[in-house]
């Protein structure tokens, strides 16, 4: 049995309402919750958890009474398993034309229709992670919030086939059910990167609450996610305080550098303390299993290309199937070989140049990344995405791990490398009082590092700022 230390002690024997966990990346907020679901044998306990595989996980740890959800599959076996048929991860732009009247007839690949339709897209989005209760309340111009009010009808429809609804839409559904969750605590993984639509559903609930997080680890502000640690709003319930700053997950070398990235940002108070691990910020060893962590995926797929044709064995994290699928179509109206594209949406275009312009119109960032491939690979792009099929393995077997440092949220990592598209974060240090969007370009930083174990090494930004701080 592992003895608490005294910051995990304070929690476990806590007997406050609502409890609020500040924990550092790897200081054992798992084997906290174990122990305080251990110390309530008698009362019932749900367990909130970010994602399926943490909640895998986490069912090999608690005792078999704590119930272990994530917010989606608590809301998917209640309203969401009655739309298995028409679920879809993300809202595309053909599933809104091919749904609402106000396309029919008209050019779906026409840039000012398209940008219509990730108007609505992003309205839709901003509403399922919301609490406000109806579209209408939005402030939204009255075309998109006409046509978002129309697909959301819609989209409860189970008949309607062609109005596909997401899981952040089966869960805006449960959260109007105003449901009741019967039990005496609810515990709250991941609690920097809640949205509003959880944190309605857990707060109006009777039973006691922990949320547990790490601030420093806020990365999904695009999403809807907001701190619930520093919000006004949920502070005025008063919770019981508490940090968990001892990290088991890797030595004080390592602690030093995510200390010092996290001193960029103004007023930060919060300092990691490293175990006694071996640990040294030096080049990994390639001749064993080692993993790459990259801020964006365009960078992640040119180095996956390379290795592949290198001929090592590569795992992508997450997998990298949407990608290679789009990239393929991509690839297919770039070589006018049109019946080979499997999406409705390239079908829309008569040549490549038409999407061309369409992305320098619209500036998505998907749709440009598309174009960087054709613009970097050309006519090989199909070879090379073929070769990099080939060689792709499980995570125990392969020789490179990749990840995009948002899949590695929640992971763990013997030898780690930062690859150098990551921010300059020198250029933040001149900044007095940075905005939410510079603060998790910090945090991205952050959480890079703490995913390293053993071998941690730095990129030249980070090198460079090393030297100056």
């Amino acid at each position: 049995m592992i003895i608490p230390t005294e910051e995990q002690s304070d929690i476990i024997y806590s007997e406050a309402e609502l409890i609020f966990v500040l924990a550092g990346a790897g200081t054992g907020k798992t084997s906290t919750l174990v122990s305080f679901s251990n110390m309530r044998k008698k009362n019932s306990i749900l367990y909130i958890v970010y994602n399926n595989s943490v909640k895998e996980e986490a069912k090999g740890k608690f005792p078999e009474r704590v119930i272990i959800h994530t917010i989606h599959s608590l809301a998917f076996s209640i309203i969401g398993k009655k739309y298995k048929e028409k679920l879809t991860e993300n809202l595309q732009v053909e599933n809104i034309v091919k749904a609402l009247s106000f396309f029919e007839d008209k050019r779906t690949s026409d840039s000012a229709l398209i940008n219509i339709a990730m108007s609505v897209i992003n309205a839709l989005n901003y509403y399922f992670n919301s609490d406000v209760l109806k579209i209408g309340d939005l402030s939204l111009d009255d075309t998109i919030k006409n046509l978002a009010e129309e697909y959301w009808l819609k989209m409860q429809d189970i008949e309607n086939q062609e109005a596909l609804i997401t899981h952040d839409g089966y869960l805006k559904l449960y959260q109007l059910t105003n449901p009741k969750l019967d039990y005496d605590y609810i515990m709250v993984d991941e609690a920097q990167d809640s949205n509003e639509v959880m944190l309605d559903i857990v707060f109006k609930q009777h039973s006691k609450k922990i949320f547990v997080g790490d601030p420093s680890q806020k990365i999904y502000g695009f999403r809807g996610a907001i701190n619930v640690f520093n919000s006004k709003k949920y502070m005025e319930y008063k919770p019981e305080m508490f940090s968990l700053t001892e990290s088991f997950r890797f030595g004080q070398e390592i602690a030093d550098v995510a200390n010092e990235v996290l001193n960029a940002i103004p007023g930060n108070k919060i300092a990691i303390k490293g175990c006694d691990r071996e640990s040294e910020i030096a080049k990994v060893d390639k001749e064993i299993q080692y993993t790459i962590l990259f801020r964006t995926n365009t960078k992640l797929v040119d180095k996956a290309i390379s290795l592949a044709e290198e001929g090592k064995s590569i795992h992508i994290i997450g997998g990298l199937e949407d990608i290679i699928k789009d990239a393929m179509d991509i690839y297919y109206l770039f070589a006018e070989e049109y019946d080979n594209i499997k999406s409705a949406f390239f079908k829309n275009f008569k040549h490549y140049n038409n999407f061309l312009q369409l992305t320098a119109d619209l500036k998505i960032a998907k749709y440009k990344f598309l174009v960087r491939l054709i613009e970097q690979y050309g006519d090989t792009l199909l070879i090379k995405i073929t070769k990099l099929k080939e060689q792709q393995e499980g995570k125990r077997s392969a020789d490179v791990l990749l990840s995009s440092t948002h899949k590695a949220k929640g992971l763990e990592f013997v030898s780690v490398i930062l690859w150098d598209d990551f921010k300059e974060i020198l250029d933040f240090l001149k900044i007095q009082n940075p905005d939410e969007k510079i603060i998790e370009e910090i945090n991205l930083l952050y959480v890079a590092i703490t995913r390293a174990t053993h071998t941690l090494e730095l990129n030249k930004n980070v090198e460079n700022f090393r030297r100056v701080v």
